[in-house]
């Protein structure tokens, strides 16, 4: 049951998933979790290979299934997105209710097998509106939700209105002004040094513009490029924010 949201408020029933033998009546979750991968044209192939098989690998490791399960209610519900410009956003993974191992493992696997749907700009603040507004139009209620931003770039590309642009802190507020929490994942490296004054990496970029909300943090991948860095430091990353 895929479903491809290009656009906010063309959500169709088949945006929610409930895995086979899943508790359909639930509609209370711990957390409301939008994975939000970078796949914009300064994430080389090898680099969305390891964002990809590493969200993967990090659903199937024990650690974040045991954080998922250790909640109140003992399940989450989880989405995915991927994002560049900001006319293009993806919803890969529809809302889907991860509350047993099979369920998060089934998770996992379509985590793996999601195939890369843009290669154009950085747009930031499109990508964290669009989120903001798949967490409102969820089908659950939960006493937190999130927004897991995984990227190596500045708002290159911001949301244009009436000829202004909208800086990405105004549309940070106003997502975190809904009771969502913005957390990032920063891949150094690929626009280390681009010119976004006074900065001179993405980490301090989405120290300064980005992350907000209640228990905000941000984790930084120094090198993005090894597979193994970029896998514990997702995993450590989930289950701070699933706990």
């Amino acid at each position: 049951m895929n479903a491809i949201i290009t656009r906010r408020g063309l959500i169709s029933a088949a945006a929610l998933s409930v895995l086979p033998g899943a508790r359909t009546a639930l509609r209370e979750v711990d957390l409301k979790l939008v994975l939000a991968l970078d796949v914009s044209a300064s994430v080389n192939e090898e680099r969305w290979l390891i964002q990809r098989t590493g969200h993967a690998a990090a659903f199937a490791d024990p650690r974040v299934q045991q954080a998922i399960l250790g909640g109140s209610i003992g399940a989450i519900a989880a989405t995915a997105v991927l994002w560049s410009s900001t006319t293009f956003q993806a919803q890969v993974i529809p809302w889907t209710v991860l509350w047993n191992q099979a369920a998060i493992n089934a998770f996992s696997s379509s985590l793996g097998a999601m195939d890369r749907r843009f290669n154009a700009g950085t747009g930031l603040g499109a990508a964290i509106q669009f989120c903001g507004g798949l967490i409102q139009e969820a089908p659950f209620t939960s006493i937190r939700s999130v927004i897991d931003v995984a990227g190596d770039g500045y708002d290159s590309d911001p949301i244009s209105r009436d000829g202004a642009f909208i800086p990405l802190t105004a549309v940070r507020d106003q997502v975190v002004a809904q009771g969502v929490t913005i957390n990032a994942l920063a891949l150094l490296g690929a626009t280390d040094g681009a010119a976004h004054p006074p900065f001179t990496n993405v980490a301090e970029v989405y120290e300064a513009e980005l992350i907000g909300g209640p228990g905000h943090f941000l984790v930084v991948v120094e090198n993005p490029d090894r597979f193994d860095l970029f896998l514990e430091c997702l995993v450590k990353k989930l289950r701070m924010e699933i706990a």
